[in-house]
């Protein structure tokens, strides 16, 4: 089934032609926020006709992504990510503030806004190189703090086409509370094994509380933790060690799904593939990952994905839902079918099963439901 999927996506993303072939260039940037009188560095990748430090930008109009590292992660370690975006037509912003072990949350988030909205002004500058070659449409993206960072950037940031987190943590003060709701599309990807930011405390409330005006979609890679979403980094990693977190896949592998996933739906977005048929429907029977959407343009003639309510949650012996279901699966974090179920009802006993978290499939009307539910034994 995988592989199947996989062609399906890798045609998805061959078929961009901004930029493909493009070379990785970088600037170093110093921007300054007059209003804050306040410096921000920043490390800008580029497409290019070649390599290097300030080269000629490749022919082309490219989204600008500001990007918010982890606590105390350098910015070099999401060197896997700047190769995957640039040469498919994305500048990245790799944003190096408040990398101490003291971060001020606030004053990321404004930096991740202003660099974005800063850079953005150079395509209408005809001394820039970038002139004319810049989107207006923003990305903002983050990993861990950099996630809830990019979050609570958002209410100071205009015409932004998507926001994308990696283990987003919660910020203080709080990006899942924050006035978050002015914008259209929040891509989410989650590890499971994650106990570094578990999903109750972090990720849960992202998914509950940030509402964009068109889609949320969710991407949890089972087996996966969460500093793969980059490169080695010896503060991450121990911490990630010091956690406790279960990780069952190679880094690699877990780089492999956000990959296959990230760019088809930058390309949604910029009108180059079909949603529903490129990644809808290659991500709901992909088996590495759980995947949850709530969007507005989902509804086809027979289906839509709704978001399952489950309660109690946690639950011990039994889970209840408001609606009759026809079907219905669960799943462990692992991926694997542990109750499987024919039946008209709204409840179910859940008391055989092992401490953990769980995830639900169920049909109700030609609907298809997920979601999920954390089982503990009192």
């Amino acid at each position: 089934m995988k592989k199947a999927i996989m062609s399906i996506l890798l045609l998805s993303v061959a078929s961009l032609s901004i930029g493909q072939n493009a070379e990785i260039a970088y600037s170093n940037l110093s921007l300054y926020d007059e209003t804050r009188a306040r410096t921000i560095d920043v490390t800008m990748y580029y497409p290019a006709k070649e390599a290097g430090l300030d080269k000629e930008v490749e022919e082309g109009i490219f989204h600008v992504i500001s990007f918010g590292h982890g606590f105390v992660i350098p910015i070099d370690t999401y060197q896997n990510l700047v190769d995957y975006l640039v040469p498919n037509g994305l500048v990245v912003l790799m944003v190096d503030t408040e990398n101490t072990f003291s971060p001020d949350h606030e004053a990321f988030a404004l930096d991740l806004a202003f660099a974005l909205n800063e850079v953005r002004l150079w395509a209408a500058d005809e001394g820039s190189i970038f002139y004319e070659k810049l989107s207006k449409d923003g990305i903002l993206m983050g990993h861990s703090m950099g996630g809830g960072a990019a979050v609570l950037a958002s209410e100071h940031v205009a015409d932004l086409l998507l926001i994308t987190t990696f283990a987003p943590a919660e910020t203080d003060p709080s990006a899942v509370f924050s006035n978050n709701n002015g914008f259209s599309h929040y891509l989410m990807f989650t590890g499971l094994e994650d106990q570094v930011t578990p999903a109750e405390d972090h990720a849960d409330l992202f998914h509950e509380y940030v509402i964009p005006t068109e889609c949320i979609s969710r991407i949890d890679i089972i087996g996966g933790g969460h500093c793969f979403f980059a490169n080695e980094s010896f503060t991450c990693d121990l911490g990630e060690a010091a956690a406790g977190s279960d990780i069952s896949i190679t880094r690699a592998e877990q780089h492999e799904v956000v990959y296959d996933y990230l760019m088809p739906f930058i390309q949604f977005l910029r009108g180059e593939v079909n949603l529903k048929d490129d990644i809808i429907e290659g991500g709901l029977v992909d088996d590495r990952i759980q995947f949850f959407a709530d969007c507005i343009w989902l509804y086809t003639e027979n289906t839509f994905i709704h978001e399952l309510q489950v309660f109690p949650n946690p639950a011990n012996e039994f889970i209840q839902f408001d609606i009759n279901f026809e079907q219905i699966k669960i799943s462990n974090a692992q991926g694997e079918c542990v109750l499987n179920h024919d039946f008209g009802g709204s409840s179910m006993d859940v008391s055989s099963l092992s401490d953990g978290q769980y995830f639900l499939e169920a049909n109700y009307q030609d609907m298809f439901y997920r979601g999920r539910f954390v089982k503990f034994n009192e």
